[in-house]
């Protein structure tokens, strides 16, 4: 036995020594979209097996095949993950608009992911990665470089140290756009053939359909909403890291003043009103409170825990105490003075009220920019009511959701129907809806035509519904994500419209509400009284008068100058202690 027995001698690198890996410790990586960045990321990944590379463009991946020869190649992300079972973890890198569904099908076959900045092309896509990432227990993690450099912590510990004094204003800026935008440039209108090796039904992915052209491919993309996310999205996640990172805990940290601005109706957390992005109104039982303090627990520990303790082991590195109550809350009760968009009126009553929290009424966008004209003003006499329509401009890249159930709905009551897309599918629209009755525009000015409007129809934009009461237009919402759920609801519990509680609304029912809040007066009645009061609020003087009254006395207190700004309500001139919401 002994005789026959043969000495083997391998490598130290087998067995792992000499720092090197052994092959049973290393990964199997998957590369897809490795013409670009990809390339520059697979390189971070020498060390680990690069067992397959996928691209729909074989001519700009051509490098990065040559350069993993052991590789298999794919044009199709969904038969790499079918066929191939070695794999552990992929790296993505295509443009924006694919980040999301590419990264959900690796999540779901099990992979690992990391997937390039911006994480996803809307919050939605991000939200559903994160649940998925949770249900199948994979590691993640968003590609921002810049997050890991020298230079970053360098800033953050200047400012954590007090080095620079005390930070009043961050400016961040870049060389981005160095590709024509997409706001001023046309379509293309030539449709030159598709280069060999590109297959452009694969790239297009799940964007609308549009021919070929050079003007998005290989690198032009990020000018295009339907693909990209502009300069926000190509540097905006570097350049302003450092100034998030740095300032989060700037008051418990340096213990300087913090003012903060809450944009949508209230999230903190109060026994009187009901849990967050679920819907619903406040309860009118002792029992519906117990029930929605319940949901609220649940919601803290299956979905906010795991948010909660990052935060809280961030506190920790630097010293802080922990938070105790809900992660709601931190942007609430930390800073020294919270500007709220909105009214009183336009808030669930709570008995618990936080004193930081000041109504400054409604924070309309800036116009200064806006040139577009109304194309048909003489249909604003010609038919009635008017109604205008918006699907927003995010949730927009499928009309049929709210935009063609409106139309279908409304097309022959005789009323002039105004329709915005926001740049989507604006022509196919047009085409669908000849009618003299309909107007069809890419943008509308909303501050002009809502003096002209008698109802509104949208998914639940806080910033639009607002602005449509301030003009004293009812409103017509169907809309459930992103938190729309709990703007609708305000809506329907102050009696300005009517939530139709769905993202799909059926034709009928859209007419049908659209009938009672056009011939039933209280609609109108509820809506002017909310008019009343928002217009009795001047953002820019609330805030100038606070901010000026605020650095005297270290922004504490509820004080505001005597000399205040003329602001009414009802009529008349508010008193100092009202201005702020203060009854």
């Amino acid at each position: 036995m002994l005789g026959s027995t043969a000495l083997t001698i391998v490598p130290r690198s087998v067995l792992g020594q000499s720092g090197e890996k052994a092959p049973s410790q290393k990964l199997n990586i998957a590369g897809i979209g490795v013409g670009g960045m990809g390339r520059n990321n697979l390189k971070q990944c020498a060390a680990e097996n690069i067992v397959a590379l996928c691209d729909v463009d074989e001519g700009y991946a051509a490098k990065t095949f040559k350069e993993y020869p052991q590789a298999k190649v794919y044009l199709d992300y969904r038969e790499m993950l079918d066929k191939q079972k070695d794999i552990d973890a992929v790296i993505i890198a295509t443009p924006d608009h694919t980040h999301a569904v590419i990264a959900l099908a690796a999540i779901r076959a099990g992979k690992h992911v990391y997937v390039q900045k911006p994480l996803t092309h809307s919050v939605h896509e991000a939200r559903v990665l994160t649940e998925a990432a949770r249900e199948h227990k994979v590691a993640t993690q968003m590609g921002n470089q810049g997050h890991s450099s020298d230079g970053t912590r360098l800033v953050c510990e200047w400012i954590w140290a007090g080095a620079i004094g005390i930070v009043r204003e961050v400016d961040a800026w870049t060389n981005r756009p160095v590709w024509p935008q997409g706001v001023e440039v046309e379509r293309p209108k030539d449709t030159p053939p598709v280069p060999a090796g590109l297959d452009w039904d694969r790239w297009l992915g799940p964007a609308p359909y549009r021919p070929y052209h050079p003007a998005y491919v290989p690198g032009n993309w990020r000018a295009w909403w339907d693909f990209g996310t502009g300069s926000l999205g190509d540097l905006g996640c570097h350049i302003l890291d450092a100034a998030f990172w740095a300032m989060k805990l700037i008051k418990e940290k340096l213990g300087k003043r913090v003012c903060a601005f809450g944009i949508t109706p209230s999230l903190e957390t109060s026994k009187d009103v009901p849990p967050n992005f679920v819907g619903l109104k406040p309860a009118r039982t002792t029992m519906g409170r117990f029930v929605h303090q319940g949901m609220r627990a649940m919601m803290e520990r299956m979905v906010m825990s795991d948010g909660k303790s990052m935060y809280n082991s961030m506190l920790a590195a630097h010293g802080l105490a922990p938070i105790k109550g809900s992660l709601f809350d931190v942007s609430y009760q930390s800073p020294d003075v919270l500007f709220q968009n909105g009214v009183p009126g336009f808030e669930y009553p709570r008995r618990d009220l936080n004193p930081k929290v000041k109504f400054v009424g409604p924070l309309i966008p800036y116009r200064a920019g806006i040139a577009t004209t109304f194309s048909q003003p003489e249909k604003l006499d010609k038919y009635k009511p008017v109604i205008l329509i918006s699907q927003g401009t995010m949730d927009n890249k499928d009309p049929g959701k709210l935009i063609v159930p409106a139309l279908e709905a409304l097309k022959d009551t005789g009323a002039l129907l105004i329709v915005t897309t926001g740049y989507s599918k604006t022509e196919e629209l047009r085409k669908s809806y000849p009618q003299d009755n309909i107007i069809i525009e890419d943008f509308v000015d909303f501050d002009f035509i809502l003096d002209h409007t008698d109802l509104f129809i949208c998914n639940g934009g806080y910033g639009s519904i607002l602005l449509s009461l301030s003009k004293g237009v009812p409103v017509l919402t169907a809309g459930i994500r992103e938190g729309k759920n709990d703007v609708n609801a305000h809506v329907d519990y102050f009696g300005v419209g009517i939530d139709l509680r769905t993202e799909s609304p059926k034709p009928a029912d859209i007419r049908r509400a659209a009938e009672r809040i056009l011939g039933e007066p209280r609609w109108k009645q509820n809506v002017a009284r909310l008019r009343d009061e928002l217009s009795g609020h001047d953002p820019n003087e609330l805030i100038a008068a606070y901010l000026s009254n605020g650095e005297a006395r270290g922004l504490m207190g509820n004080a505001l100058p005597v000399s205040s700004p003329t602001t009414r309500r009802h009529g008349r001139r508010l008193l100092p202690g009202e201005m702020l919401g203060q009854r």
